[in-house]
């Protein structure tokens, strides 16, 4: 689907350098949400699963989830629990609605907290109503509150 599963760690790392610049900075990773859209959404969410400190959050937008079948081994401990926005569009024809299914089903099953949406009528895109929605669980997330 455009993205293997090297690939993605190879892009994740030069992201986990990115963050780790950005706590440096001082900003907290505990503040700090990745994000992505088709393949940089599937880059986002292996980023966040495998990043060694505790992230705010990932908002995943028509993407893959990478390693589904190995989240026990492949996600740190910080990021167990980790809260994930992820809308897909419903009449997505490059990455099929189904994958969107299959990788909430794997990231729930290990724990995770996802939010998934389905945007019926949109193809592979976003909607004025998905980013509202991913702003609302953004804006939850930094703000305190729970998503």
């Amino acid at each position: 689907h455009g993205c293997s599963m090297e690939q993605g760690q190879e892009s994740a790392k030069t992201l986990h350098k990115i963050i780790d610049n950005l706590r440096e900075e001082g900003i907290p990773s505990e503040r700090i949400v990745v994000g992505g859209f088709s393949q940089g959404g599937a880059t986002a969410m292996l980023t966040c699963l495998t990043y060694p400190h505790r992230l705010a959050g990932c908002v995943c937008y028509s993407g893959i989830l990478l390693g589904a079948d190995r989240l026990e081994s492949l996600a740190t401990p910080a990021a167990k629990g980790l809260p994930i926005f992820w809308g897909h569009g419903g009449s997505d024809n490059v990455l099929e609605p189904s994958l969107q299914q299959l990788g909430v089903s794997a990231l729930k099953a290990a724990g995770f907290r996802v939010t998934a949406k389905t945007y019926e009528g949109v193809t592979h895109s976003s909607s004025r109503q998905e980013m509202k929605d991913a702003s609302e669980f953004v804006n939850g997330l930094l703000s305190g509150g729970s998503s």
